[in-house]
């Protein structure tokens, strides 16, 4: 008999009040597991594997693991030690609301599971100076959580943004950086397009402040969020308008549009025709 996957819960991990946790420990063979918050592990000293979704990946010390909420990962054949740092996606959002480097961040190759692929580029690897740096970061988080004196958690907000911003200094300069906030989170949209998609949902599950990114992502694209989805939408409708095969209300349904009211008045803005005299004109020019 094949027995669940061990799932973390967040209310067993974290104490009141508390969206991070970080604790010292040794790496023991272990059956894979998921878990409802995300991970960060720094390999302190020792090396080993570490299985993330099925994948078995070399770490050793100044490796930091970042393991996104809901993926399956294990250590095997291990001896080493790490500081574990485990973080409630809110609690990412608290830390980031007011960051320049927002988009920077969430460009990173860690956040690529937003997209459903694993990636190798879950471990960024410190040496030199970098190393050191990171050592004090983490350690001085791990004194903090430990100790629990009067504003540790106002400072380990203040670390966790210092730990993302050395994430993006390291890897600031390889190649397809810049390019990971387009491919994952438009790829997403369209993936989620036939389903209720909001500000809201795309901030839970990529862990942005909702105006916030909001505002960054009108920066960067010249539209809001919310527009972009709806052109995708309508997008995605014209497609199946031009098949013939669908009505026009099974084509609102398969594209979740707020409205039919509203499908017809925003689709004759941008087609500048009708649902139906759109399908009429793809069905004429077919058959010419």
């Amino acid at each position: 008999m094949i027995s669940e996957m061990q799932s973390y819960k967040a209310d067993e991990v974290f104490g009141a009040g508390e969206g991070i946790c970080v604790r010292k420990e040794r790496a023991r063979d272990k059956s894979p597991h998921t878990h409802e918050f995300i991970e960060l592990i720094y390999i302190s000293s020792g090396e080993g594997t570490e299985i993330v979704g099925g994948v078995e990946l070399t770490v050793r010390k100044g490796d930091l693991l970042f393991i996104n909420f809901g993926e399956s990962h294990a250590f095997s054949k291990s001896d080493m030690n790490f500081v574990n740092i485990l973080i409630r996606p809110e609690f990412i959002s608290e830390v980031l609301v007011n960051s320049e480097n927002i988009l920077d961040i969430f460009a990173l190759p860690q956040f690529s599971t937003i997209s459903g692929e694993f990636s190798k580029e879950c471990i960024v690897s410190f040496s030199g100076d970098e190393l050191v740096k990171m050592s004090d970061i983490v350690n001085t988080m791990l004194c903090e959580f430990e100790e629990k004196r009067p504003g540790y958690i106002m400072l380990l907000h203040a670390y966790t943004q210092i730990l993302f911003t050395m994430l993006i200094r390291r890897l600031k300069g390889d190649s397809g950086y810049k390019e990971k906030i387009t491919s994952n989170i438009l790829s997403y949209i369209d993936e989620h397009i036939s389903e209720k998609l909001t500000l809201s949902d795309i901030a839970e599950n990529c862990f942005y402040n909702p105006s916030y990114f909001s505002r960054k992502f009108k920066n960067v694209y010249g539209k809001r969020l919310v527009e972009y989805i709806k052109e995708r939408r309508l997008d995605k409708a014209a497609e199946m308008l031009a098949d013939g095969e669908h009505t026009v209300d099974a084509v609102i349904d398969a594209v979740a549009f707020p409205g039919k009211t509203q499908f017809y008045k925003d689709f004759r803005k941008r087609f500048s025709m009708t649902p139906n005299e759109y399908r009429k004109c793809k069905k004429t020019s077919t058959n010419m």
